[in-house]
């Protein structure tokens, strides 16, 4: 059996391989692949062997940030000021789904 294994890594990520037969394992090769560190995080992906990266923690980062600076703000002045980038009402409720939940309501409401 022939077994292949990876280190992955975002700078460096190795493999090897090693056949097995019984419980004999028997050497063939291993290598790494490492993207330069001055390419953008993207690119280094690509050069990895992957066509997309996910990044789940940017939205909630973002979010944190923009809570910091809307509440810091809402606190030195008792109220929100230019200051602070709002997202427009209307459609955040479009965004987060409220128009079907208001459909549901409608539909199954007790008269």
């Amino acid at each position: 059996m022939r077994i292949i294994g990876f280190d992955p890594g975002l700078r460096h990520t190795g493999w090897g391989v090693v056949d097995m037969d019984g419980v004999h394992l028997r050497f063939v090769e291993c290598g790494s692949v490492d993207p330069p560190d001055s390419l953008p995080m993207a690119d280094r992906l690509k050069e990895l062997g992957f066509s997309i990266g996910i990044h789940p923690a940017l939205g909630f980062l973002a979010m944190g940030a923009a809570l910091q600076k809307a509440y810091a703000d809402l606190k030195a002045n008792g109220e929100t000021t230019d200051a602070i980038d709002l997202y427009d009402f209307g459609k955040f409720n479009d965004l987060v789904g409220f128009p079907a939940v208001w459909e549901f309501e409608k539909k199954y409401a007790q008269v």
